[in-house]
């Protein structure tokens, strides 16, 4: 057991220096130090992750020796702090969408949750405690229904576009089109004089292709 335990203790580049006490007596003293920094205007890391995120880091802390403050000493665990305020930052623009076990945390860290508990709180938190603001979602599956729907989308513009490149070839090669005359046709409608809804469509849009 002790080599199994040694050899798992070499996986964990990032381990946390919080002693014995763990998460759990620390997470509100963070919460309220955070809350300080913003209400004094001192800027921090922090600023635009998640609890989640920030209790992670927070946990590899070390206070400097000559500045006396708290600093990530382990360059990686700072690159994977850069990577969270990237994904924070797509966030708050609208450009990443965190779904529980795909959050923040777990894309810089390139690795999985473990199935019983959850990195960046106590070790009492399960799944259902550490993505509490996620589990309306969960109840309906709503992840795994808009996921599928985007994978479906993708084939579909790749399936379009691979066939459309196809014919346009096949054209060219017969002579039958006139490579100044080829365009980006987005509908049948873009070939003739009746005009669809479709073709208003001028960048991604979410669809269904309905077969009659």
């Amino acid at each position: 057991m002790s080599e199994h335990n040694s050899e798992q203790a070499k996986k964990n580049i990032h381990p946390h220096r919080l002693g014995p006490e763990g998460y759990g007596l620390n997470m509100e003293k963070w919460r309220k130090e955070i809350e300080d920094a913003k209400a004094a205007g001192v800027p921090t890391i922090y600023g635009n992750m998640d609890e989640r995120s920030m209790f992670w880091l927070k946990a590899r802390e070390v206070k400097d020796k000559e500045t006396g403050k708290l600093v990530i000493p382990d360059q990686r665990t700072l690159a994977v702090a850069q990577s969270i305020q990237k994904l924070a930052q797509k966030k708050v623009n609208g450009e990443f969408v965190p779904r529980r076990k795909r959050d923040e945390l777990s894309l810089a860290l390139c690795n999985k949750e473990h199935p019983s508990r959850v990195r960046g709180f106590s070790s009492k938190y399960g799944l259902k405690l550490g993505f509490l603001n996620q589990s309306a979602m969960y109840k309906t599956r709503q992840h795994y229904k808009d996921d599928l729907l985007a994978q479906l989308c993708k084939k579909a513009d790749q399936y379009i576009d691979e066939k459309l490149n196809q014919w346009l070839q096949a054209s060219q090669d017969h002579g039958s089109v006139e490579p100044s005359a080829l365009v980006a046709l987005n509908s049948v409608a873009s070939t003739t004089l009746e005009t669809f809804p479709v073709d208003a469509i001028d960048s991604p849009t979410l669809c269904a292709l309905h077969i009659p």
